[in-house]
Parts: structure tokens; C-alpha cells; sequence
């Protein structure tokens, strides 16, 4: 349970509610006009059916208008911080902004609650969205927290609904609400290689150990490296000839020990829609000579 001053908003991840849509997430924001914001963080795995059914109705009274937003587009790498959602978008795309009308004065004392549904799980889980400002007849704004991690390879198209109601379960909606923002998301096959993370080798020593593996580079890629990073050079990486993208792990230790390293396997891209990405892939080695 939290509390918090006049006029704050409180962001909660995922509301409890009786109306579980198990394909989509939901995002809850809360503000209370006049008083004292009490609000719990919810239960998990929930959602609206679009903003229809289960006796939901409007507050005519009070109306969002006038909603303005910038297209969710976006080309990122699979698995790529870097390349992430959150990252490539247009500045602004983040951003929902929309006027009100109607009688403000009778939603005092009422909390009003902010509602996301979004189904492919393209925004942050924990805080997907807050709202800047309070409830007023010009310039609100809801900022969505994109994710950092990016979905399986694949092209997702739909809206993010956006529901201001006047209760946690959304049975009441303000007027003009839900809102759909459109998106269109292609998550592209990323950079990978075929080594666990972190890798194991073992020897006695003196005794050579030798740990072939492969990378997978995805379409686009322009150049790439892969290298050892260590301090204690006990470990090297040789290339296969006529195949390029085949690399072979070697640890020869002449002391017993634990030895630790890197493979950092770096590349350059450029995705179908114009646009530069660096993908990065790292794998810890720990080599035990005993």
C-alpha cells in the first residue's frame, strides 16, 4: 500500500482485477482530484477487452479531446540493448499529449486511474506509463517507457488502449476514451553465437582444450570481429579456414588455476530501413586447470 500528497500520480504495474486477458499486459497510473492518493500495486497478469464489455460506461461529463501523437515505428536487432525499442524511435513518439472538457468540478475527490493495454509488450513492464501533469482543459501528457528488451524476431502491429476511467477496474471511462496509438514493431533475427553463457573448459596442465563453436550474423551486417578479452592470455581463439564465421576456443595452461575471460564478438549493420546498429555480443569463459 502506498500513499502519496495531493495531486501525485502513482504508477502501478499491474493492477488486480477480475477481467484477466492473459495475452496482454496492463499498466495503471492513478491521480486523486482534491485529498489523498491511497493506492495497492497489483496483482499480476491482467487487461481490458478494448475498453467495451462488463457494464464499463462513460462520465460524459468529463471528455478527452483532441489526442495528438507521434507513429510507433521502429526496425531494432533482436537481444541489441543498444538497438532497443526504447532507443530507435522518432523523438516525441514517446509522447501522448490531449486536451479536456466538460465539468472538472465533478470529478473532485474522485481518483482517476490511466489505464495501458498492450498486448505485444513493447513497453517497460514496471513503468510503462506516467502521466506529467494533472487533469486540465489543455496540454496533458502521458509518457510511455518503451522497453530495453526487445520481443522475439517477428513484425508486431497494433494499438496501445489507453482508458481514463474512474475506477481501478475501468468500469467507468472518461468520455472519448479508449484511445488507440497506433504501432508497427519489426524485431530483426539478431547476432548469436552458438557458445553458453559463460562457457567451461577444464584440463589438467599442459594439456591443450579446444572448444569450437559458431556466430550467427544476422542480415544487414556490413563487418564484424570476434575476440579474446583476458588478462591472463590462457585462452586464444583461431579461425577455421574456408569458414569464416566457425571460431575455435583454446585454453593450454601450464599452471593450475582458475582463469577467466571473454569472447566479445562485435558487428556493424545497417537495417532495411536505412539505419546503423552495433550489436554486441559477449560470453564469460572460465577455464579450470587442476
Amino acid at each position: 500500500m502506498k500513499t502519496s500528497n495531493t495531486n501525485t500520480w502513482l504508477i502501478s504495474t499491474r493492477p488486480s482485477n477480475p477481467w484477466p486477458v492473459p495475452s496482454a499486459l496492463l499498466l495503471t497510473t492513478a491521480l486523486l482530484i482534491g485529498g489523498t492518493l491511497s493506492a495497492c500495486g497489483g496483482g499480476g497478469g491482467g487487461g481490458i477487452g478494448g475498453g467495451s464489455g462488463g457494464g464499463s460506461s462513460s462520465a460524459t461529463d468529463v471528455a478527452i479531446t483532441n489526442v495528438q501523437f507521434k507513429p510507433i515505428v521502429a526496425q531494432v536487432y533482436e537481444g541489441a540493448v543498444g538497438d532497443s525499442i526504447q532507443f530507435q524511435l522518432d523523438p516525441g513518439a514517446n509522447e501522448v499529449t490531449a486536451d479536456a472538457t466538460g465539468n472538472f468540478a465533478s470529478l473532485n475527490g474522485r481518483t482517476l486511474y490511466t489505464i495501458v493495454e498492450d498486448p505485444d509488450h513493447i513497453l517497460n513492464g514496471q513503468y510503462g506509463a506516467s502521466v506529467v501533469v494533472p487533469l486540465q482543459p489543455t496540454g496533458n501528457k502521458l509518457v510511455l517507457d518503451f522497453t530495453q528488451v526487445n520481443p522475439q524476431p517477428g513484425r508486431y502491429v497494433g494499438p496501445l488502449k489507453i482508458s481514463v476511467c474512474l475506477d481501478p477496474q475501468c468500469q467507468t471511462k472518461l468520455g472519448g476514451t479508449p484511445v488507440s496509438i497506433p504501432y508497427d514493431i519489426t524485431v530483426l533475427a539478431g547476432l548469436k553465437t552458438n557458445l553458453s553463457n559463460p562457457t567451461a573448459l577444464a584440463a589438467t596442465p599442459n594439456t591443450e582444450v579446444r572448444v569450437p563453436f559458431t556466430v550467427s550474423l544476422p542480415a544487414g551486417v556490413t563487418s564484424w570481429k570476434a575476440q579474446i578479452i583476458n588478462a591472463d592470455q590462457q585462452v586464444g581463439l583461431e579461425t577455421v579456414p574456408g569458414s569464416p564465421t566457425s571460431l575455435v576456443l583454446v585454453g593450454k595452461a601450464s599452471a593450475a588455476g582458475t582463469y577467466y575471460s571473454n569472447v566479445s564478438i562485435d558487428a556493424d549493420a545497417t537495417k532495411p530501413n536505412g539505419k546503423f546498429a552495433h550489436l554486441i555480443v559477449n560470453v564469460g569463459v572460465v577455464y579450470t586447470v587442476r
